[in-house]
């Protein structure tokens, strides 16, 4: 990386020369540095079988770090040999953190300080939401928070290893499509070369939400996503293989007075084989994505790879518990005690929404002792 440039910083907007990057040294220190500081959170699995190794919380010293934005992060990559820790904020930067693992190779602290970098080039009302990690760079999406629809060259870039963005073409049917208040929430990059798009989710849609596969010729198939109880798509990850694991979050709703959801998170399964099901009868180049009239449903093996509840105390979410408002996930392969097979370990990240009232930001790890998804996903 270039040293720290110096120029005048927008909140929202680089107000810098074109491809000036401005960066920023931070200290973070971990709340909860152990696999025994944090309960056991309730989780509910039905498919495979999850298990939670353990947390980290970040502590952000000085509180000014981040050009004064630390927090927010809705999207993060896991370096293969879990030493690196990027992540992206609502507030347009990211957060680059080595790791210090123990000797299982699970997080335990921070190793040195934490590098901040300000993205350029981002509209105002464009906020980061999905990040996932390609040859020579990243791959963001953004939604968008005004009422005007969706600008296709800018829900989804490339960015190069100098974080200067360009954006990705052929995305003026889902842009067309997307509601307003909305963008690209997750994105799952397939084997391929296609992937899979998601939506947070859209009210009028009773049900469904929209998902889009773009082919690596840049064809698109517009197609709908089962949605229930409240849950909406956060963040997205395909496994070498092409299973995809669709991270969703459930915020607490109060109706009359009374709580009825409480801070929730789940996983969900899309097999390789749903994925072609669906774009078998799926009409290409379509931006709709309702289900009917050949738009298919892309349907996620029956149940839950993983449901966590989040802790109730006094009719309010646990604060001690370790859910929160879950948005980010990556996964790595990592090599078993019996050193003989590899496991996947699944990383999700919390995004605190900048509010004082939530957590601080979070990284949890789990681990599947499902052998059939850690052949799959591990070889």
């Amino acid at each position: 990386m270039k040293p720290v440039v110096s120029c005048v910083l927008s909140i929202f907007l680089m107000a810098c020369a074109a491809n000036a990057i401005a960066q920023q040294s931070i200290e973070i220190k971990p709340l909860k540095p152990n696999r025994t500081a944090w309960p056991q959170p309730e989780i509910v699995s039905n498919y495979g079988n999850l298990q939670y190794l353990g947390g980290l919380g970040f502590d952000f010293k000085p509180p000014e770090g981040c050009f004064g934005l630390c927090g927010g992060y809705s999207g993060m990559t896991i370096h293969p040999d879990g030493k690196k820790l990027t992540l992206v904020s609502d507030n347009n930067h990211w957060l680059e953190v080595d790791l210090a693992l123990n000797n299982e190779g699970l997080p335990i602290g921070f190793a040195g300080k934490a590098t901040v970098t300000k993205m350029s080039g981002v509209p105002a009302n464009h906020h980061a939401e999905s990040l996932r990690r390609v040859e020579k760079g990243w791959l963001l999406s953004f939604e968008v928070d005004d009422r005007r629809p969706a600008e296709s060259d800018k829900i989804l870039v490339l960015a190069d290893e100098k974080k200067r963005f360009n954006p990705v073409s052929g995305l003026e049917a889902v842009a067309k499509s997307l509601a307003a208040d909305n963008g690209l929430e997750a994105v799952a990059l397939l084997k391929d070369g296609g992937m899979l798009l998601f939506e947070e989710g859209r009210k009028q849609n009773a049900g469904h939400s929209c998902v889009w596969y773009q082919a690596a010729n840049g064809a698109v198939v517009g197609m709908a996503w089962p949605v229930d109880d409240e849950f909406r798509p956060t963040d997205a990850v395909a496994t070498k293989n092409d299973a995809v694991l669709v991270l969703e979050r459930r915020f607490p709703y109060n109706h009359k007075g009374q709580t009825i959801y409480f801070t929730s998170a789940r996983l969900r399964l899309i097999t390789p084989d749903a994925i072609q099901a669906s774009l078998k009868h799926a009409s290409m180049q379509s931006e709709n994505c309702s289900p009917g009239n050949g738009v298919p449903v892309l349907e996620p093996q029956p149940g839950k790879l993983l449901l966590m509840k989040g802790e109730v105390v006094k009719g309010k979410d646990d604060p001690r518990s370790p859910l929160d408002n879950m948005e980010g996930i990556d996964v790595r392969c990592v090599r078993a005690p019996d050193n003989r097979d590899k496991v996947l370990w699944i990383y999700m990240n919390s995004d605190d929404n900048l509010n004082a009232d939530q957590q601080t930001t979070m990284l949890l790890v789990f681990q599947s002792n499902n052998a059939e998804l850690n052949k799959a996903a591990c070889g």
